[in-house]
C-alpha cells in the first residue's frame, strides 16, 4: 500500500521499482501497469554448474517479467504483483519483490519527510 491517492502513487511507484534496480519496460497508467523484469544477481548466477560457468559468451539471463498493478482505494494505492499474464502472483519471490519495494519506499518517503511529518521529534 502507497499511503497517496492514485496520481501520486503511480509517480511514486516508477521512482521505488527504479530505486530497487529492476528493469521497467513499458506502463499502462490508464490501467494501473508497470511491466519489469527482475535479473539475477552474481550471487544467483554463481549457482550454475561447473560447464555453465564455462561458457563465456552471450548471457541467457533475459530477467523474470512481472507486472506491479495498482489500484487506488480512497486517499491510498494498492500494490499487487502479478505476472506476465496478469494474473495475481503469490510465489516466494513476489513476496520477496514486495518487501524490496516496501523497504525502498519507506527509506525513500523518510528522505524526504519535514520535520513536521517525523514521528519521532528530537
Amino acid at each position: 500500500m502507497i499511503p497517496q491517492e492514485f496520481t501520486r502513487g503511480w509517480r511514486e511507484a516508477r521512482m521505488i521499482v527504479e530505486r530497487a534496480e529492476y528493469v521497467i519496460e513499458g506502463s499502462d497508467q490508464a490501467k494501473g501497469i508497470y511491466d519489469f523484469r527482475i535479473f539475477k544477481s552474481e550471487n544467483e548466477k554463481e549457482g550454475k554448474g561447473f560447464l555453465s560457468k564455462l561458457k563465456f559468451w552471450g548471457d541467457d539471463d533475459d530477467g523474470t517479467p512481472y507486472q506491479l498493478s495498482l489500484t487506488g482505494v480512497g486517499d491510498k494505492t494498492e500494490v499487487i504483483i502479478t505476472n506476465e499474464d496478469g494474473n495475481w502472483e503469490t510465489s516466494e519471490e513476489a513476496k520477496a519483490i514486495l518487501e524490496v519495494l516496501r523497504a525502498v519506499s519507506y527509506t525513500h518517503l523518510r528522505a524526504h519527510e519535514t520535520r513536521e511529518d517525523r514521528v519521532c521529534r528530537r
